[in-house]
């Protein structure tokens, strides 16, 4: 493969701060070619007014940055808190229509709360809301949820049948959970996947703790040498969670300052990571 991989490349903004101008810098500064957004400005992506939209799309474009996805916290919920959710759920597709954004985030409610009935049918609900936008739902593989690995997401998506509810792939969230990035969750899942974010981490003493990109046991030479050979032209975005110390961050509900301390110092480490991730990958 080409140093160069066939997919665009992004980072998650608030991974690096709640000042849009700080994350667009460093994701310029690494040539990046899109920014994700989840939280600015203290506020979740779903929150913002069309002004602030606006300013963002304006500044992200100005930049050279688009913003291929967004990412509320679509069904980390109850089932109970559904009826709120799909609002956060069109809060977002007029936010990402807005920013020129393809893909919004979703999940599979918190684990222990609900039934594998209630997440399909939450996801056949919303189902025609999100075709009429034009818009899709990548559904993320996500530990403190249902689905944390990408074991049943294939047969979740079969069973939703909607084309605008894809698979959103996280590599290490699955491994946190034991499954094998690659063979095992790439082949499984790569054919539904319609974004995928990069994160790396290792077990210390029986805790899951991330690290640098490229320094934790996920295996991310093989999935990105794996993409480029399936020729997966879409996003691949830089999720961090890595701190160079410990800040106290809820990343079962990330976003917000708390998130965002030390994030910038983070994923400068891991964008250097990433780099010679792809490096490593394209030797071979």
């Amino acid at each position: 493969m080409s140093a160069r991989p066939p997919y665009r490349r992004s980072v998650i903004s608030d991974e690096i701060s709640q000042d849009l101008d700080r994350a667009i810098r460093l994701a310029v500064e690494f040539g990046l070619e899109g920014l994700d957004v989840r939280t600015v400005w203290e506020k979740g992506v779903h929150q913002l007014d069309d002004d602030e939209l606006d300013r963002l799309r304006r500044a992200a474009e100005y930049a050279g940055l688009q913003v291929p996805s967004i990412a509320p916290p679509f069904l980390k919920c109850r089932p109970d808190e559904l009826p709120e959710h799909r609002r956060v759920l069109e809060r977002s597709l007029h936010a990402a229509e807005r920013l020129g954004a393809r893909v919004v985030r979703g999940f599979t409610f918190w684990r222990g709360t609900a039934s594998w009935e209630q997440i399909v049918a939450a996801y056949r609900q919303v189902a025609p809301t999100v075709e009429r936008a034009g818009l899709v739902v990548g559904i993320e593989n996500e530990p403190s949820c249902v689905l944390g690995t990408t074991d049943q997401l294939p047969r979740l998506l079969r069973e939703v049948g909607s084309p605008s509810i894809r698979a959103l792939w996280d590599p290490a969230n699955a491994a946190h959970e034991g499954e094998r990035a690659y063979p095992d969750g790439f082949e499984r899942v790569i054919g539904d996947t319609v974004h995928v974010h990069v994160k790396d981490g290792r077990r210390v003493d029986g805790a899951w703790e991330h690290t640098v990109v490229g320094q934790g046991e996920v295996g991310l030479v093989e999935v990105s040498r794996a993409l480029a050979r399936r020729g997966f032209d879409g996003w691949v975005a830089l999720e961090t969670h890595y701190r160079p110390r410990p800040t106290g961050a809820d990343l079962t509900r990330p976003g917000g300052s708390s998130l965002s301390e030390l994030g910038e110092e983070g994923t400068r480490a891991c964008l250097v990571g990433w780099q010679q991730v792809l490096a490593a990958a394209a030797a071979d």
